[in-house]
């Protein structure tokens, strides 16, 4: 029995598909039988400023998952201006305020702080 090498190709291919399969459902039962356990420092119902690896977003945290944060009334930062002098005073220089909940990954996540200011609707540039 001859194999072709395009059939060859079509084997590997299914192998490697049926093995990402098996990782997969092997991954998902081990999360079942032992569920990840985590922390977090933030407080459902507090708002925060979220500093990211490319921008900034102003929210409510209504969840905390092991790999995201939903924020809830929450604007886009383009710009904040002085950091310390936007923290204190609660103005920024650009931002704009987006429908609905916004999903952030804690994986893109450099640092937080406590945002003691008006959620206030619009945007501002």
């Amino acid at each position: 029995m001859q194999i072709e090498p395009k059939e060859i190709g079509e084997l590997v291919e299914a192998m490697i598909s049926a093995s990402s399969m098996l990782i997969d459902i092997q991954q998902r039962r081990d999360l079942t039988q032992h569920p990840v356990e985590f922390s977090n420092p933030y407080n459902l119902g507090q708002a925060y400023l979220f500093r990211l690896v490319t921008h900034y977003w102003i929210g409510r945290v209504v969840s905390v998952g092991a790999r995201e944060i939903v924020i809830e009334k929450a604007s886009w930062v383009a710009n904040t201006g002085r950091f310390a002098d936007c923290l204190k005073s609660g103005n920024v220089d650009e931002c704009e305020r987006v429908p609905g909940y916004v999903i952030v990954g804690r994986g893109a996540l450099v640092d937080a702080c406590a945002w003691e200011h008006d959620l206030s609707e619009g945007q501002k540039s």
